[in-house]
C-alpha cells in the first residue's frame, strides 16, 4: 500500500510541477498544449486513416473480383453462344444428310420398282404380240381372233393402250407409295438435336 501511496505522491509532485510551469510561462504552455492536442490529433487521424485505407484497400478488391467475375460471365455467355451456334450448325448438317439419305432410298426404291414394272410390262406386250399372232395365224389358240376387242372392254383403245394405262396407273401407285415413305422418313428425323 505505500507503494501506491508513492506513486500517487510523485503524481502530485508532477502536477505541482507542471502547474507551476504553466504559471510562470503562460503563453509557452498553451503552445506546448496545443502542439501536444494537435499531436494526439494526428495520430488519432492516422489510426483511423490506416483503417480507412484498409477498408478502402479490401472494398477495392471486392470490386475488382466482382469486376472478374462479370467479365468472365460476359466471356462464358459469348462461349456459350458460340457453342450453341456451332451445335445448330452441326444439327442442320444432320439433318439435311438424313433427310438426302431418304431421298436418295426412296429414289432408288422407286427406280427399282418403276424398271420392274417396265420389264413386266415389255413382258406383257411381247405375250400380247405372241397371243395375237397365234390367233391370227390358224385360230388354234385359245384366246379371242381380236384381242383389242377385250382391251377394249377394259376401258382401252388397244391392247398397247391397256398395257400403257395399266403401266401408268400402277407407276402412279408406285409414286405414292414412295412419297408415303418419303413423308414418314422426314417425319422420323429429330431436328432438334440429338436423340
Amino acid at each position: 500500500m505505500s507503494w501506491a501511496l508513492a506513486l500517487l505522491g510523485g503524481f502530485a509532485k508532477l502536477l505541482r510541477g507542471a502547474l507551476g510551469i504553466i504559471r510562470d510561462y503562460p503563453w509557452q504552455s498553451a503552445v506546448i498544449g496545443l502542439l501536444l492536442a494537435l499531436l494526439v490529433m494526428f495520430w488519432l487521424w492516422g489510426k483511423d486513416h490506416a483503417a480507412l485505407t484498409e477498408e478502402l484497400s479490401e472494398v477495392n478488391g471486392l470490386i475488382v473480383e466482382e469486376r472478374a467475375a462479370h467479365l468472365a460471365t460476359i466471356e462464358n455467355v459469348r462461349l456459350g453462344r458460340e457453342a450453341a451456334r456451332e451445335l445448330d450448325r452441326q444439327n442442320a448438317e444432320r439433318v439435311k444428310a438424313e433427310a438426302a439419305a431418304i431421298n436418295e432410298r426412296i429414289t432408288d426404291e422407286l427406280e427399282a420398282t418403276v424398271s420392274t414394272y417396265a420389264a413386266r410390262n415389255d413382258r406383257l406386250r411381247g405375250k400380247l404380240a405372241a397371243l395375237e399372232a397365234v390367233a391370227g395365224g390358224g385360230g388354234t389358240a385359245d384366246v379371242p381372233s381380236d384381242p383389242d376387242a377385250t382391251c377394249r372392254a377394259f376401258g382401252a383403245a388397244d391392247c398397247d393402250d391397256l398395257a400403257a394405262r395399266m403401266t401408268d396407273a400402277q407407276g402412279s401407285i408406285d409414286r405414292l407409295i414412295a412419297l408415303q415413305a418419303w413423308a414418314t422418313g422426314v417425319a422420323e428425323i429429330e431436328v432438334n438435336g440429338s436423340r
